[in-house]
């Protein structure tokens, strides 16, 4: 097996970040409409929110990678907006947020991904910044996969695409 040459980390970081967020829009589009913003057991978020979440935590992220200022962060779970209504919004909001992602960390050089930077008064990487984008997207994936599977879909809508 051939090691990773470093001018590859950033094409490798750039591709999990895409294959992440392509896995979360399949697990998305196997919801039915009707459960978009369901909250199942009566606390949990609904499918909405975690997409809403997901969007929020990788647009501040990437403010920070992008030097620009972050909006400030709320306490608490984040809901949806209530203009959300239906599923193909939140698709939309998911899969705008996702190219924006996308762009922020297509457009760095390697340089740029592992270089040092202050975030949130730590200092960190755009590289581990991607890297954790990737990961959140994928927890909440299998959340979204597990919702699914309460639903009675217990297919792998993943080998589908």
């Amino acid at each position: 097996m051939s090691a990773i040459v470093a001018s590859d980390a950033k094409t490798i970081a750039v591709k999990y970040l895409k294959n992440a967020f392509w896995r979360f829009r399949v697990d998305l589009l196997a919801i039915p409409e009707e459960a978009m913003f369901k909250s199942f057991g009566g606390c949990s978020r609904s499918i909405a929110d975690l997409v809403f979440e997901t969007g929020q935590v990788d647009k501040h992220i990437c403010q920070g990678v992008r030097g620009e200022t972050q909006f400030e962060w709320v306490d608490g779970w984040l809901k949806a907006p209530e203009t959300w209504k239906t599923k193909q919004q939140v698709v939309d909001a998911f899969t705008e947020s996702s190219e924006q992602t996308i762009k922020t960390f297509d457009d760095l050089t390697l340089e740029e991904l592992e270089a040092p930077y202050e975030d949130g008064g730590k200092t960190t990487t755009r590289m581990e910044r991607c890297r954790f984008i990737t990961f959140h997207t994928d927890y909440h994936s299998g959340q979204i996969n597990f919702v699914q599977s309460l639903l009675g879909d217990d297919k792998f809508h993943w080998l589908a695409g």
